[in-house]
């Protein structure tokens, strides 16, 4: 792994942040992900396991992705050359507004916060009364809270309910030049800026610049169903929102000065022909063995669940898909390993479309749990000029667990997916139940036609 680069994702609140979270998971394998999304303490209402003060150098060296509530610290480990910053910046009052229906919204999360204020006016006087300012700005200064040894000098002071606001701390009494100027140099060394209030483009030239594959649909999480507006606010609210936010005006429009030097000598490709670029460059196999602690290279799948090696990802209310690159030898058995469904007598509602061919599928128990799922793919399925191969895996219909339980889970659910192989059925030496099948020729491959 020597000269990989390493990531680091410094996910300011409120900024588009959770949605980019999620996608960049995807591009690493589980164990190269720091688990850690807080710093020193996590609020209560939060997992308090793997905070990034426990981990120590050794293990934090081995990872290769860093991304959470974690400010400019985990640049501090490694050189400048051998780590690369990405950032999201927000409209400061977009963001300061955000983070109030958030906060007010979320009364099981934050109940001493949400009843201290009636109103926009009242939340913008707690901040000021309690110097929470400027908080893009102090993401890039969090390591001038702390002492040299990155441990905090004042943090039992602080409680439970304020962490989310002073992730760092209480405030010291450092200079706003300072602060400003350092966010400034700082942001100058990140490898990507990103927009959230332009964040579709952002998102394409982030994976451009990074070789990932763009999804065909970008998720926006824990975004607000219903959002205060700057035109909503009184002249003397807009005013101190201002005041408060002075450093992060000053920041924002530094970073729009840098993306559009940028955008000068950029060479932006046509997004399909980048994702052609990205499949052709693939490594190409002759068989698939996967599970989803490995990279994900796809989309529609919720966030991993589950630790390695039983790792898995839910469906969601779209398509689920799977994207390789693998030698077209023979017709192949594709077999997946469904864990868990919410829908009733999912077995045979799950179907399966290989690169716009539909595959019949069988199915039968698991030995461990849940149910192996087996279809054929064709030669003919294979692109003639690559060797793509794209599963599509949809429920024909889905479920919140919110709806059939006392969970709080909102999301629409399929099945849980735990692996996926495909091998050329002539390599096949066990007695499978699909083999058997095609060994007996009582297995129909369905009509495209019929079937689609």
């Amino acid at each position: 792994m020597q000269g990989r680069k390493r990531f680091h994702f410094m996910h300011i609140p409120k900024a588009g942040g959770i949605s980019l979270s999620h996608f960049l998971d995807q591009q690493f394998k589980t164990d190269e992900i720091c688990p850690s999304y807080f710093l020193y303490r996590s609020p209560s209402w939060a997992n308090q396991e793997h905070l990034f003060k426990n981990l120590g150098q050794e293990k934090i060296q081995k990872y290769f992705l860093f991304r959470g509530h974690l400010g400019w610290i985990p640049r501090l480990y490694f050189p400048m050359e051998e780590i690369e910053s990405i950032v999201f910046l927000r409209h400061p009052l977009e963001r300061l507004l955000s983070e109030y229906d958030h906060i007010s919204r979320d009364i099981v999360s934050f109940p001493f916060l949400s009843k201290q204020w009636s109103s926009f006016d009242d939340f913008l006087k707690t901040l000021a009364q309690k110097n929470i300012t400027n908080m893009q700005t102090r993401y890039f200064c969090s390591d001038l809270y702390f002492k040299s040894d990155f441990t905090f000098e004042s943090i039992d002071n602080i409680s439970d309910e304020y962490i989310y606001l002073l992730p760092f701390g209480q405030q010291k009494d450092i200079p706003l030049d300072q602060l400003l100027n350092l966010a400034i140099e700082r942001i100058h060394d990140c490898a990507f800026i990103g927009i959230t209030e332009q964040f579709d483009k952002s998102f394409d030239l982030l994976c451009q610049q990074f070789r990932w594959l763009p999804p065909n649909k970008k998720s926006k999480l824990n975004a607000a169903p219903k959002r205060t507006k700057i035109d909503d606010l009184s002249p003397k609210a807009l005013d101190l929102a201002i005041e408060l936010n002075q450093l992060d005006i000053i920041l924002y429009q530094e970073a729009l000065k840098i993306i559009e030097d940028k955008s000068r000598t950029r060479i932006v490709m046509n997004r399909e022909q980048h994702k052609i670029n990205i499949i052709e460059s693939l490594p190409v196999s002759d068989i698939v063995d996967f599970s989803f602690d490995n990279r994900i290279i796809g989309e529609g799948w919720h966030l991993r669940e589950g630790d390695s090696p039983n790792v898995f990802c839910w469906t969601s209310d779209n398509q689920s898909s799977l994207v390789f690159s693998i030698r077209q030898l023979d017709d192949m058995l594709i077999s997946f390993h469904v864990i868990n469904s919410v829908v009733a007598e999912f077995q045979n509602k799950i179907s399966l479309i290989v690169n716009q061919h539909p595959v019949a599928l069988i199915h039968y128990p698991h030995p461990q749990d849940g149910f192996v799922f087996e279809g054929i793919i064709l030669k003919s399925f294979f692109h003639q000029n690559h060797s793509l191969i794209e599963l599509c895996f949809s429920l024909s219909e889905t479920a919140r667990p919110c709806d059939i339980s006392q969970s709080t889970d909102k999301r629409a659910l399929g099945f849980a997916c735990k692996s996926v192989t495909i091998k050329p059925i002539k390599l096949l030496t066990t007695s499978l139940p699909m083999k058997d099948l095609i060994d007996s020729g009582s297995f129909i491959q369905p009509n495209d036609e019929n079937t689609a």
